[in-house]
């Protein structure tokens, strides 16, 4: 490729005063392509700045997602556990309270293990002491659902009374029967009437 010098441009008949107005012109046209090459370039770097940007931006939204998923199912967990705990809990204080009035009534020592592994307890409730709202009516109840099990000073070594008529029902129904019952009084003199399913000794 011919270079453009006043040398060359002489031999194409050009006077002094041409060859100065070309090669100023030539010089003007180079330096601003030189600009705006080097305003391409810029823009170039700052558009893979902003690409750069932009990558580590999606990878921390999705390394965030990840965190927040995560965050998500501990949180899940916790308040499961927590639930459970406090369910265990509260199961606990409404048997520790029930057994109490079992005691109350008279009901035998060894009876009452049987009687708590069979009672319902999801309609009872106790007060952060422990106690039930309403114990006289729990009392009441407990009385009228056990009755048949609590023991007289008359009776040597504690023994019941004689189960009622329902106790026919005892060889015509099973243990996982009776728990399907889902009316609670029906179901507790379906256990009474069937004590040796559930552990429960009748002397």
């Amino acid at each position: 490729m011919q270079m453009l010098t006043r040398k060359f441009l002489a031999g194409l008949g050009l006077d002094q005063t041409q060859i100065e107005s070309v090669i100023q012109g030539h010089t003007e046209s180079v330096d601003g392509l030189k600009d705006d090459l080097d305003k391409a370039k810029a823009e170039l770097a700052e558009l893979a700045a902003v690409r750069k940007e932009l990558d580590e931006a999606k990878k921390a939204a999705s390394q965030n997602k990840v965190w927040q998923d995560e965050y998500e199912s501990l949180k899940k967990n916790f308040e499961e556990f927590r639930d459970r705990q406090a369910a265990q809990a509260t199961l606990a204080s409404k048997k520790t309270a029930y057994a109490a009035v079992l005691r109350d009534l008279g009901i035998q020592e060894r009876r009452i293990d049987s009687i708590l592994r069979v009672t319902d307890f999801d309609e009872l409730s106790v007060s952060e002491d422990g106690k039930f709202a309403n114990p006289d009516d729990v009392k009441a109840t407990a009385s009228k659902e056990w009755g048949d099990f609590i023991a007289t000073p008359s009776e040597v070594g504690a023994r019941v009374q004689t189960p009622p008529a329902t106790n026919a029902n005892a060889t015509t129904m099973t243990k996982k029967e009776i728990m399907a019952i889902k009316d609670a009084k029906k179901r507790q003199e379906a256990i009474k009437a069937n004590p040796s399913l559930f552990g429960i000794e009748v002397n």
